[in-house]
Parts: C-alpha cells; structure tokens; sequence
C-alpha cells in the first residue's frame, strides 16, 4: 500500500470516528514481514508529523 493511500484512509476514518463522538482503532491484515513493517512504520509516521502532503495544496479537504 502507499503511503498517501495509507494516510487518506486513516485521516477519513478518523473523522468519520469523530464525527460520531468515537475512537478509531487501526487493524490491518498481516501481508508479508516487509509489507507490514511499511505500514508499521507509515502509521508510526502518520501519528508523529501529521499527513505527508503539502499544506497548501492539501488545504481545500480540510474540514
């Protein structure tokens, strides 16, 4: 999986969990050592410095 697709996936997710007062938890279906530890670290990613896109041309899908 790439990592923008990862980061959409888990950002509309999680405003959607939000959006109805609750929590989101993140499971993904093991796939290989390698492909898992990409999404391991995509997450780890995700969750210290935001989104991967640019601020200025990501602006408009802010809610």
């Amino acid at each position: 999986m790439m990592r923008s697709a990862f980061s959409i996936i888990v950002e509309r997710a999680a405003k959607y969990a939000d959006l109805k007062n609750g929590t989101l938890m993140v499971y993904f279906e093991a796939a290989g050592k390698k492909e898992d530890g990409l999404l391991k670290q995509y997450f780890n990613e995700l969750r210290s410095h935001g989104n991967p896109f640019d601020p200025n041309r990501s602006s408009q899908y802010w809610p």
